[in-house]
């Protein structure tokens, strides 16, 4: 139909929405939060890294060991604030959009 989705958070969600898959992305506006506040949480966590990486490669004289170690550090802080509090990131029952873009 023309309909064109090119951002990968939005297509997920846009394609759970259209195929009622409510497993992945619940209709439920608590749990539907939980998925968007880590969604939201993701996307911002990761280009801070990225900035922070590429920084430390551009303009210090940092090798590729310290950059992997800050990504690392970055990856585990994201981890336990979300990991330390239940099975998934965003449930404890099942896996929803939020785990998938963490991938």
């Amino acid at each position: 139909d023309g309909f064109i989705v090119y951002e990968s958070n939005t297509l997920i969600k846009y394609l759970c929405n259209t195929n009622k898959l409510e497993d992945w992305y619940s209709s439920d506006p608590k749990k539907r939060a939980l998925v968007d506040l880590y969604v939201d949480f993701h996307l911002q966590r990761i280009w801070d890294l990225v900035r922070i990486v590429y920084q430390q490669l551009a303009y210090t004289n940092n090798n590729y060991e310290e950059a992997e170690k800050i990504t690392l550090e970055g990856l585990k802080d994201l981890e336990e604030k979300f990991l330390s509090r239940r099975k998934f990131l965003a449930s404890d029952g099942r896996i929803t959009i939020a785990d998938l873009a963490f991938l």
